[in-house]
């Protein structure tokens, strides 16, 4: 992995190095591919017109050239999962690693020992406010950091708490963890969606992190629910977060432009009546999608999307790391390699 990144970071061949670059990296569970490029696939269920956009936000931002889309099985580049299983943990585990998860087979696996994004910036020296994952799903907390506790966490149904706050901003936490525990999910140990995003924008305002996860659930609770009105529901509310996150971030001065976002999904689902189920025996699960939206300072250094060959999840931590413009110190290179190219 450290010479893919450094390819990445060094390929300014001439052009002005960039300052300080932060990474906004977002999953959004069990959202498949197929409702991501072609929007409602059935009509009925969802109960609006076949077709209908999940993600009208990064369409436009496409659109202008403005993000970068991988996984269309049709245009020959598809992206795919890097576990053997299709199933969550696994693939979070790869994600944070950039390396190929083949330990890891169910979603009851113990923390991860491979070495992660979190890991390696925390030992080049990054502050645990700077280093921060915000997730819906408790299943994260084994996959983000090899040696836990070096990286902010508020995760599944954890209350919020920031040591050392002022009375208005202890009133916010009060608020919050009143709001979001009020009642349970209706899967059980987990936190909604719009509560990991509000207290996730809230960090970003206060604190600026250098890299900031965020990990959506909803969606793939009510994918195995077979409620596929809600699960198009869950995946359209991720398209308010994002409108959110930008205005956010627009806010933020120099910080906001120098922040660009990556977005993927953990698996994919079964095509056709079984659509709310994903394994290894079932067709179409392994197959996956990203976005990248690089921040005003790479867009104004000509950054692009890389066009060829296939991509996987492996490619992912790379892309952080080159964005980010950090090298990697981990023991074991990564098997992918960046997104985005100079």
């Amino acid at each position: 992995m450290k010479s893919l990144v450094c390819a990445f970071i060094f390929a300014l061949s001439g052009a002005e190095a960039l300052a300080q670059e932060n990474v906004i990296f977002i999953t959004i569970d069990g959202a498949r591919y197929q409702e991501f490029f072609k929007g409602v696939r059935r009509p009925k269920s969802a109960g609006q017109k076949r077709g209908t956009r999940m993600l009208p936000w990064l369409d436009a931002k496409a659109e202008k050239n403005e993000a970068f889309i991988y996984g269309r099985h049709r245009l020959k580049n598809p992206m795919l999962v890097s576990n053997p299983v299709n199933l969550s943990k696994p693939a979070y585990m790869s994600l944070m690693s950039g390396v190929y998860e083949d330990k890891c087979r169910s979603n009851d696996c113990e923390n991860t020992t491979r070495h992660t994004i979190f890991d390696s910036l925390a030992e080049q020296g990054f502050a645990k406010k700077d280093i921060a994952v915000f997730a819906s799903w408790p299943g994260i907390e084994e996959a983000a950091e090899s040696v836990v506790g070096r990286a902010t966490r508020n995760i599944g149904i954890n209350r919020y708490s920031e040591p050392g706050a002022d009375p208005v901003e202890q009133a916010w936490i009060d608020d919050y963890n009143a709001r979001a525990f009020a009642e349970e999910a209706p899967w059980g140990e987990a936190r909604r969606d719009v509560f990991t995003f509000e207290v996730a924008n809230h960090y970003l305002k206060r604190h600026a992190p250098r890299f900031l996860y965020i990990s959506f659930l909803d969606t793939d609770e009510w994918g195995h629910k077979n409620n596929y009105k809600n699960y198009v529901q869950s995946f359209q509310d991720v398209n308010h977060y994002l409108e959110q996150l930008e205005a956010t971030l627009a806010s933020m001065g120099d910080y906001g432009k120098r922040t660009s976002i990556v977005i993927t999904t953990d698996h994919g689902r079964n095509p056709g009546p079984l659509w709310y189920n994903h394994s290894a025996m079932l067709p179409t699960a392994h197959r996956v999608w990203a976005a990248v939206i690089p921040s005003e300072t790479w867009r104004a250094q000509g950054v692009k999307a890389r066009k060829k060959g296939k991509f996987r999840h492996v490619d992912i931590r790379p892309t952080l790391e080159g964005l980010m413009q950090v090298k990697s110190v981990s023991p074991v290179a990564s098997h992918g390699k960046s997104l985005v190219t100079h």
